[in-house]
């Protein structure tokens, strides 16, 4: 039997006594665990009362500024997609052309074609 050693903030450390079975994974009794737990639940709580970094407000100017920002990439992405919406178009105009030159062509060999069996 080992003991997994647990660091707390208060600087003292904390053992869960634990085993390792043959698949090399550790067992845990359930009222080992549940002592650990709530011995440990205080500084849990602590935590959940401090504040995350995420939820504090950004001052209205950095805000004004990041908005700004997004409407300018927006402005290049939506001319990006302009320009790219031209070259599609320009280049299946110039699909359908050779299309329709190739379609000539074969068109013409067709009826140019002479039969060995034909007479003139």
């Amino acid at each position: 039997m080992r003991a997994i050693k647990m660091d707390v903030p208060s600087g003292d450390e904390r053992k869960l006594p634990a085993r390792r079975d043959n698949r090399n994974r550790w067992q845990i009794e359930t009222d080992d665990l549940d002592v650990w737990a709530a011995h440990c639940a205080h500084s849990v709580r602590a935590q959940d009362d401090a504040q995350p970094a995420a939820l504090v407000s950004t001052p209205l100017e950095a805000q004004v500024e990041e908005l700004s920002r997004l409407r300018v990439e927006a402005g290049m992405l939506r001319e990006r997609a302009e320009t790219a919406e031209r070259d599609r178009d320009a280049w299946r105009e110039d699909a359908g052309a050779w299309k329709r030159q190739a379609e000539a062509l074969m068109g013409d060999l067709a009826t140019r074609r002479r039969r060995w069996w034909s007479r003139r």
